[in-house]
């Protein structure tokens, strides 16, 4: 059975990021984090450029549930998923 990885293409903005074609290896979106240049982030998030080390899902539809996987609320009062702040693809 074929696994599904999530692919980071860039920002849902357009603009690029330190993340652009690399593959989901950790996330959560309960801790802080910091990106590759040390900057803090509203989450942990690890990627990498290797397929096999990524986190792998039987299915499409668990890689969109984590995809879209939410903790808290921002002000707007809108859940807070930030890894839809990524442009991704399914792969």
């Amino acid at each position: 059975m074929r696994k599904v990885r999530i692919r980071i293409l860039g920002g849902a903005d357009g603009e690029p990021t330190e993340f652009d074609g690399q593959y989901v290896k950790e996330y959560d979106p309960r801790r802080w984090g910091d990106s590759p240049s040390g900057e803090p982030m509203f989450c942990h998030l690890v990627t990498t450029t290797d397929p096999a080390q990524a986190i792998a899902f039987d299915n499409l539809g668990d890689a969109l549930k984590f995809w879209r996987w939410a903790y808290g609320m921002r002000p707007d009062g809108e859940p807070m998923r930030p890894l839809t702040h990524f442009n991704v693809e399914f792969a």
